[in-house]
């Protein structure tokens, strides 16, 4: 499915689904599941979270003017 202003989204089923989905100015939206899940949350400014579960867990934010923090756990806490 694609919408205006290059909005997109893309689903697929069963092992290794995933979607994405994208909006205006560059928001961006990943969802992954199964094995090696994971999620990407991308907003205005650039401003990101990463979060991906399941064996080598980690969690990435990042926010304006370049600030980030970076969390694993898991396996290599």
């Amino acid at each position: 499915m694609r919408g205006a202003l290059n909005t997109w989204v893309v689903m697929r089923g069963t092992l290794n689904t995933w979607v994405v989905m994208r909006g205006t100015l560059n928001a961006l939206v990943v969802v992954r599941g199964t094995l090696n899940a994971w999620v990407v949350v991308r907003g205005t400014l650039n401003a990101l979270v990463v979060v991906r579960g399941a064996l080598n867990a980690w969690v990435v934010v990042r926010g304006a003017l370049n600030a980030w923090v970076v969390v694993r756990g898991a396996l290599n806490a």
